[in-house]
């Protein structure tokens, strides 16, 4: 049995072939399909949305989708990107 033994100590974590950030993909969309009980297409929407996830990130810097998000606002307990003035 082989295992991937990471090149660098800041590779991103991965399960299986996913990312962290594509796997969240899969395991919310198989959720979504739970609670609508429609497990098996939550399930195939999860991976399709990982898929393009992933042909969006492909070239791009580490981390890619999480400064996506930051800049969106969807962070928690950061303001959104946009703005750039800061008042103390």
């Amino acid at each position: 049995m082989e295992a991937r033994i990471p090149r660098y100590i800041d590779d991103p974590p991965q399960f299986l072939w996913w990312e962290l950030d594509e796997l969240m993909l899969v395991v919310g969309g198989f959720g979504l399909g739970i609670f609508l009980n429609y497990p098996t297409v939550g399930g195939l929407i999860g991976i399709i949305l990982a898929r393009l996830a992933s042909q969006q990130k492909s070239g791009k810097a580490d981390g890619y989708l999480w400064h996506f998000f930051y800049w969106l606002g969807v962070v928690a307990g950061r303001p959104s990107g946009h703005i750039r003035e800061m008042v103390e």
